[in-house]
């Protein structure tokens, strides 16, 4: 493999796992929104649903749609295994479902 390419995949599998472990142990899904502006909005949504800010309409929730306490359980503890599961270098489990 080059190692141009072997940089890439290392600083994109960096980046993966900065993501998941910033949802899996940093982000306070009681709290926050998914936000990319530098300012912590209010939340509008029940506490430990997944909310995403419209960075454009801020008032908009773009997961409101689709998320609910269900969902948004299984997602972070999606997050959480597959957080755990990049540490111990199980890379290719992370595109499984859990047993």
């Amino acid at each position: 493999m080059p190692a141009a390419a072997s940089q890439e995949d290392s600083l994109a599998a960096q980046l993966l796992c900065t993501i998941f472990r910033f949802y899996a142990h940093v982000h306070d899904w009681d709290q926050q929104v998914v936000c990319i502006r530098p300012r912590r909005p209010r939340r509008v949504v029940p506490a430990g649903v997944l909310s995403i800010e419209d960075p454009v309409q801020p008032e908009v929730d773009l997961a409101y749609p689709y998320m609910d306490n269900r969902r948004s359980s299984t997602l972070h503890e999606e997050f959480l295994r597959g957080q755990a599961l990049m540490e111990a270098g199980y890379w290719d489990e992370l595109l499984t479902a859990p047993t």
